[in-house]
């Protein structure tokens, strides 16, 4: 997973680089209500979910994984219960969950 941050002008930073096992999508979330958005990757290889917090820096904290279905596919967070926090959504490709 690489990140490139905009010095504008299209001039991009030279890639920052996380290592996660079979990245398959990524989504942006303020998963912890810092008002920063937080980096949500899935992992097919894994069978796992990736959550790494933004620093507001351009840098994120070491990737928290969580296992998710087989295979998830994508990767989304909504207040499923409403209760105020995100979840995390995965749709799975193989197996069960």
């Amino acid at each position: 997973m690489s990140i490139l941050l905009n010095q504008g002008g299209l001039v991009f930073s030279t890639s920052v680089v996380f290592v996660t096992s079979g990245p398959v999508s990524a989504a942006l979330a303020d998963l912890n209500g810092d008002r920063l958005l937080d980096l949500l990757v899935a992992s097919s290889v894994a069978s796992g979910a990736n959550v790494l917090l933004d620093d507001g820096q351009g840098r994120f904290a070491t990737p928290r994984s969580f296992v998710t279905g087989t295979q998830p596919r994508t990767v989304a967070a909504v207040d499923l219960n409403s209760d105020g926090r995100l979840d995390l959504v995965t749709p799975n490709s193989g197996g069960t969950a």
